[in-house]
């Protein structure tokens, strides 16, 4: 009898089982569009030794979470508290503001606007964010990155506007 090969896509499924208790492993084989429900199954299960680490790991490797809003939202609860006490300006290049990713550059802003708008629809947004709204920043991937709790009525100390001039503040 023929065994009948697995398909690349059966053959990583597979994989992934084998290797489940091995998160950084799961992680490189896993589909972007699964990784998030996989991440929160890893933290509801008590598996992860650094949950901090963990989330930037995922999050980093992560392309458009605004896509996974509410799995998300539950992941980053499991990202240990730091305490802020100073408000900062962020930027966010896109159709409307919101979205957990926001940026300190303003240059990083103008890239995300035009990354994918092949209409000139996009905008930059800037605000000041309340610092207890803040998740966690990152430089990992040079974007200056803020993930920010932005769906809370106190989550800006100054509410969103669209950057109107194409000048780069300091």
């Amino acid at each position: 009898m023929t065994e009948i090969p697995l398909s690349p896509a059966e053959y990583r499924q597979q994989m992934i089982l084998k290797n489940i208790n091995d998160p950084d492993y799961v992680l490189m084989l896993s589909e972007r569009g699964d990784r998030p429900g996989l991440a929160l199954k890893y933290l509801k299960a008590g598996l992860v030794m650094d949950p901090g680490e963990f989330i930037r790991n995922w999050w980093e490797d992560t392309e458009f979470p605004m896509y996974q809003d509410s799995v998300w939202r539950k992941v980053l609860k499991f990202y240990p508290k730091e305490v802020r006490i100073i408000p900062i300006r962020i930027y966010r290049g896109g159709p409307n503001w919101t979205g957990f990713s926001w940026t300190t550059r303003q240059d990083k802003a103008e890239w995300f606007k035009t990354r994918l708008d092949p209409y000139k629809r996009n905008v930059i947004w800037t605000a000041v964010v309340n610092p207890k709204r803040i998740i966690f920043e990152t430089n990992d991937r040079n974007e200056s990155e803020v993930v920010i709790q932005y769906w809370y009525k106190d989550s800006f100390i100054q509410e969103p506007t669209e950057l109107k001039h194409k000048w780069f503040l300091p």
